[in-house]
């Protein structure tokens, strides 16, 4: 039998977590509106957040933070506070 895993992440915990790491220091509210709205799109659109959309979602984080943290340490994070559920693969 095959699974699927399905990764949910909410705006509002990446703004949680960025508050809590003292991330996204160098940006300005527009780059950090945007962020968070992108995300605000893909949760509400029931987009899997794979590996991809976190490494996206890590890079602008990086980007726009002093933080001696690499994409993929940021990436652990952010699935860290995901919500990952699984289900039979359909075939």
């Amino acid at each position: 039998m095959e699974y699927t895993e399905h990764r949910n992440l909410s705006a509002d915990d990446v703004r949680s977590l960025c508050i809590s790491k003292e991330w996204y220091t160098r940006g300005d509210c527009q780059a950090y509106s945007n962020l968070l709205n992108s995300i605000y799109d893909m949760e509400d659109a029931g987009t899997n957040f794979k590996a991809d959309k976190l490494a996206e979602i890590a890079k602008d984080i990086k980007d726009h933070s002093e933080t001696d943290y690499t994409i993929e340490a940021i990436m652990w994070e952010l699935n860290r506070i995901s919500n990952v559920s699984f289900s039979i693969a359909e075939h």
